[in-house]
C-alpha cells in the first residue's frame, strides 16, 4: 500500500493506493490521532478510490472502530469520511460506520470524492485539493 497524507490546521486527507491492509489502515489511523493540529481536529478523510482492494478482516474493522471510539472521546465531535466506489470495499466502510456509531464522530461513506467534499462543504469545511 502507498498513501499520501495531507494535514491542514483542522484535519487530514489520506489517500490510499495499491492494496490497503487492516494493519496499515490502523497505523495511519493512529498517526492521524497523534498529529498535532494547529486548530482542533474537525475532519478526517480516508480516500480508497485508487486502491486495488482493501484487505481487512471484520475483526480488524471492529478493532479500528474501537480505537476510533477511544480517541474521539478525547476530542470535540468531528467529521469522518470514507470514500470507496467498489461495492465490497463500500460494505467494509459501512461495517466500520456501524461499529463506530457511538463514537464522537459524525461519519459518512461515499462512493466518490466529489460527493464527500460536497458533504464536508455543507458542514462548513472546505478541503484544499492537493
Amino acid at each position: 500500500m502507498s498513501r499520501t497524507i495531507s494535514y491542514t490546521p483542522q484535519g487530514v486527507d489520506v489517500r490510499f493506493t495499491g492494496v490497503a491492509t487492516g494493519a496499515e489502515i490502523d497505523e495511519v489511523n493512529e498517526e492521524t490521532y497523534a498529529h498535532s493540529y494547529e486548530d482542533e481536529l474537525r475532519y478526517v478523510i480516508f480516500d480508497f478510490v485508487d486502491v486495488a482492494r482493501i484487505d481487512i478482516s471484520p475483526e480488524a474493522v471492529h478493532a479500528i472502530a474501537e480505537a476510533d471510539k477511544r480517541h474521539s472521546a478525547l476530542r470535540p465531535r468531528f467529521l469522518g469520511v470514507l470514500i470507496t466506489p467498489k461495492p465490497s470495499d463500500y460494505g467494509l466502510a459501512r461495517m466500520w460506520q456501524g461499529y463506530a456509531a457511538d463514537a464522537n464522530i459524525e461519519s459518512a461513506v461515499f462512493k466518490s470524492r466529489v460527493e464527500a467534499l460536497a458533504w464536508l462543504k455543507e458542514h462548513g469545511i472546505e478541503v484544499p485539493e492537493a
